[in-house]
């Protein structure tokens, strides 16, 4: 078993075929993956893993199991419950987290999930790592390290994030509906963010350019059909010019919908339902336009 970086945060195990669709744009988003261990199967997981966890007190760290299994799930029943636990049982100490795919969104009214495991959407896989990155980078405990009580377990942000003062920021809004407007501001105002509205279909509300720059955008949308890609492309030229980046919130994004947003100068997409936590984090993130 190859060891992970010895500069590595978390080490990591890929589980599954990750060369495909939306986990193929998951790599993308992830380039720390490109040094993560790799596994086929979880039969081939607990091949490489057995070894390991059978002398672990012997080994050097960077030569221990992984802290993390991250199994693609591109459909219903692509892993078996009885690999989960034979996983389990060989590497304890080794969370095993299942990435569902498109095909797997209706999984938890219809099938029979995994239990034993964190179960995260692949839209939401980025921002759930990136945010536990920051929580390890402050000494907080990682979202895996909490017990699997039920099926949401290990999904929530550390609201740790919560707690630190943020810088500064004004956050321009593109939301039809005022209500959502004035949601986003309850949430990030106590943040220390000042929220502005300038809604596609009220051109009077929208603030020139050059007048007061805004430092970030959040664009909420639904599910990206024509009209609203082109709506999202003005907006999205128009933050440009302020040098803004830019978060939009979708509906249960595929692959191609993240693909088609990042080439009109999305700088990131969350989907719905988020967690505000996720959100602030996105907020936070360096400028790439600066």
């Amino acid at each position: 078993m190859n060891s992970s970086p010895p500069n590595a945060a978390v080490s990591v195990m890929l589980v599954g075929d990750w060369s495909q669709g939306e986990f193929a744009t998951l790599r993308e988003q992830l380039p720390a993956s490109s040094l993560w261990l790799q596994a086929n199967s979880l039969a081939d997981a607990l091949d490489a893993i057995a070894p390991a966890a059978d002398a672990v007190e012997s080994l050097p760290v960077e030569q221990s199991p992984p802290e993390l299994a991250l199994v693609a799930m591109p459909r219903p029943g692509s892993a078996r419950q009885s690999e989960v636990d034979a996983l389990q049982h060989a590497s304890p100490l080794t969370r095993i987290v299942t990435i569902a795919g498109t095909w797997c969104e209706g999984e938890l009214r219809t099938g029979r999930p995994l239990t034993g495991v964190i179960r995260l959407y692949w839209y939401e896989l980025a921002a759930w790592w990136h945010s536990a990155l920051e929580c390890l980078a402050k000494g907080a405990s990682p979202p895996w390290s909490v017990a699997l009580g039920d099926v949401r377990a290990g999904q929530n942000i550390a609201e740790t994030l919560y707690n630190d003062p943020l810088t500064y920021r004004e956050v321009i809004i593109d939301a039809v509906d005022y209500s959502v407007f004035t949601a986003l501001e309850t949430a990030l105002t106590p943040l220390h963010f000042t929220c502005h509205w300038e809604p596609r279909h009220r051109p009077e509300l929208w603030r020139e350019s050059d007048e007061t720059p805004s430092r970030v955008a959040i664009w909420d949308g639904s599910q990206l059909d024509r009209l609203e890609l082109e709506n999202l492309q003005t907006f999205a030229q128009r933050m440009r010019q302020r040098n803004a980046p830019l978060v939009a919130l979708l509906d249960f994004p595929r692959a191609e919908h993240i693909e088609i947003a990042a080439s009109i100068g999305v700088t990131e997409v969350l989907a719905k339902p988020y967690q505000v936590a996720a959100l602030v984090a996105l907020l936070q993130r360096p400028n790439p336009l600066t």
